[in-house]
Order: structure tokens, then C-alpha cells, then sequence
């Protein structure tokens, strides 16, 4: 496996992946959801704005 940090506008990597893991914003917590709650206590409107 190589990990790899790029941006993807401009990689100057081969085109084609088997795999993709990407670390995105979604709710502002800093961690994604732990089980069916939001990570770090939210509730689901907070997770939604």
C-alpha cells in the first residue's frame, strides 16, 4: 500500500485508484459518526447544518 497526500486537481498521478480514503469536513465534530450518533455527542440537526 503507499499513502499518498496530494491534491487531486493536480496529482501527476497515474489516473485510476482500487481504493480512495479521504478525510473530509462533514459535520465540524473533527471525527466521523460512531455508530448511529454523531461523534462527540451532537445532536442530528447540529450533524445536518
Amino acid at each position: 500500500m503507499e499513502v499518498v497526500r496530494v491534491d487531486a486537481r493536480c496529482s501527476g498521478l497515474d489516473p485510476g485508484f482500487d481504493r480512495v480514503l479521504v478525510d473530509v469536513p462533514c459535520t465540524g465534530l473533527g471525527r466521523c459518526a460512531v455508530g448511529r450518533r454523531p461523534a462527540g455527542g451532537a445532536s442530528p440537526p447540529t450533524s445536518r447544518r
